[in-house]
């Protein structure tokens, strides 16, 4: 049996829920509009995420600006200021402690993670990967083909860590683009599911979409890398 010697992080639903940088967004371009227009922040952030939360996808700055109009604010600004604002969200608990045992043990950590590259680099911030992962393979500063499941960010960690095959792990959460490419370079995969998750309920488009094993905590991940004892905070 080859033992796991290097683990892979998705960050998006998998270390921290992104629904919780959609409210941070939210928050923040509702302060912008409340600051030129006399709407109220409150009401233009409600609006948001009643939106979101009934599944509006992609549209909900044009919603909202055909709901709250406003000649000082454009989509395109909105858009913009929802992607660079600094997010307000942190790492899941269970998330920080995995990640403390796993440099203990020691065995290397790493990120790879889609999305335009300052959205993401924000986040990596707020959350403090930096000091807890490297590499952290952003694919947004390589460009939008170079997203997964592009091998490319893969090749990258088994280039920096000297490791391939079944001595490398990716726990991510998407089925319908994270796990086929580790999969087919043999990494081992885990599907993370969480309540709250964005694809959560999404089943994979082919079977070699899906991961190698599933995980409802990371705890569960724990258990599958033979960590005992996962030092969950008090």
């Amino acid at each position: 049996m080859v033992v796991v010697e290097g683990v892979v992080f998705d960050i998006d639903d998998t270390l921290y829920l992104e629904r919780a940088f959609v409210q941070s967004g939210f928050r923040h371009v509702a302060g912008l509009i409340g600051a030129v227009s006399n709407h109220g922040t409150g009401e233009l952030f409600d609006h948001l995420w009643d939106g979101f939360t009934n599944g509006l996808r992609g549209s909900a700055f044009d919603d909202l600006l055909a709901r709250f109009p406003t000649d000082a604010m454009t989509v395109d600004a909105l858009v913009l200021a929802y992607r660079t604002h600094r997010p307000d969200i942190s790492l899941e608990p269970e998330a920080r402690a995995l990640l403390d045992d796993l440099r203990k043990a020691p065995r290397p950590v790493g990120v790879i993670s889609d999305g335009p590259a300052e959205m993401q680099a924000n986040k990596v911030a707020a959350l403090g990967l930096n000091g807890l992962a490297d590499p952290i393979v952003l694919t947004g500063g390589w460009g939008a083909d170079y997203g997964k499941p592009h091998p490319r960010a893969f090749r990258f960690v088994e280039q920096a860590w000297e490791l391939s095959g079944p001595a490398l792990m990716y726990i991510a959460d998407n089925p319908r683009k994270d796990f086929v490419t580790p999969r087919r370079r043999g990494w081992k995969t885990v599907r993370l599911r969480l309540e709250g998750q964005l694809h959560g309920g999404e089943d994979p488009p082919a079977e070699d979409y899906a991961a190698d094993a599933e995980a409802a905590s990371m705890a569960e991940v724990a258990r599958l890398l033979d960590i005992e004892g996962l030092s969950l905070p008090a």
